[in-house]
């Protein structure tokens, strides 16, 4: 059996793309947007295991076979419907990574309201 791992990240992205579709109902961009949480070598593995070798056509079916309406469902459809390819698919959602990586883009904006205030002091 092949594990695919999705990263925290790409886990966070794919969490929010579905929220926000499920609560604006608009689930154009859903296909895209569950392709993008995987890396391309991700993609190239899942595609040799795949029997119809498509995964496009995979992502299909998981969003018809999907009742629109609840994150965890899409989770769960996705990680059933890869396991009968003898893929093990796991979303990591590590939070102390994510923690991490908000911590540092809180830090960076500080940065820039310093930045702002000394140029205004200067101005003064």
């Amino acid at each position: 059996m092949i594990k695919i791992i999705i990263e925290p990240r790409r886990t966070l992205n794919l969490k929010q793309a579905v929220t926000d579709a499920i609560e604006s109902g608009d689930y154009d961009s859903l296909h895209n947007d569950i392709q993008d949480c995987f890396m391309d070598d991700q993609i190239d593995e899942l595609e040799q295991s795949l029997e119809q070798g498509d995964l496009a056509e995979a992502i299909d079916d998981i969003i018809s076979e999907w009742g629109g309406d609840d994150l965890d469902e899409l989770l769960e459809g996705m990680e059933s419907y890869f396991a009968e390819s003898s893929v093990k698919l796991e979303f990591d959602d590590d939070e102390a990574i994510l923690d991490e990586e908000e911590e540092f883009e809180n830090f960076e904006d500080d940065e820039t309201v310093i930045d702002d205030d000394l140029v205004e002091a200067d101005e003064l």
